[in-house]
Parts: C-alpha cells; structure tokens; sequence
C-alpha cells in the first residue's frame, strides 16, 4: 500500500504513489475513509490561502465535470470563519475545472 510515515490516536499517515492509493482504498479494513492530503502550507490570512489553493494543479485530480466536498475544521487558527475558508477554496479550486 505505503510506507507509514506516522501513527496518531485514529489516524496512520501514508506516503504512496497513485496506484497504492487505489489499494489503500480497497484493502484497508479498518478505515471508513482515506484523506488525501494534496498539500500542506501555512495560511495565516485570506490572501495567503488563496495563494496556497491556487498554486495547486486541481485539474490534474479533479476532471471538468467531476464532484469534490471542501470539508473545513478551524482550531487554533487565526482564518475562524470556517464557511468563508470553503467558500474561497471552492470557488478557487473549481476555477481551472469550470467549464466555458
């Protein structure tokens, strides 16, 4: 599947390459879902987020018509307004997708 890169209460992160993320999916027993991760970058404001969801190549996961939920969680984090945070990656994540 991966090398396991950490361990925590309910979580194993793993390192692997597309098709071990297929295998993640199908063989794992004991996970109801897997996550993940396309990126990690520090955003302590609106515009920093921004830039960080735009820099990502959404049209290499994410097809012109395809589906994806922008799930939010705040803890500790100077952005608190969890909505405007989906908002703004939705909006920005789904831009090189939309269709003209």
């Amino acid at each position: 599947m991966g090398t396991v890169q950490q361990v925590d209460r309910g979580n194993v992160r793993l390192s692997c390459n597309p098709p071990g993320i297929a295998r993640t999916n199908l063989w794992l027993r004991c996970a109801d879902r897997v996550l993940l991760q396309m990126a990690r970058f520090k955003a302590q404001t609106f515009d920093e987020l921004y830039d960080g969801v735009r820099s990502l190549a959404w049209g290499d996961w994410i097809p012109r018509d395809g589906e994806f939920p922008v799930v939010g969680k705040s803890v500790k984090s100077k952005l608190s307004s969890v909505p405007a945070c989906q908002s703004l990656s939705l909006i920005h994540i789904s831009e090189p997708t939309r269709p003209y």
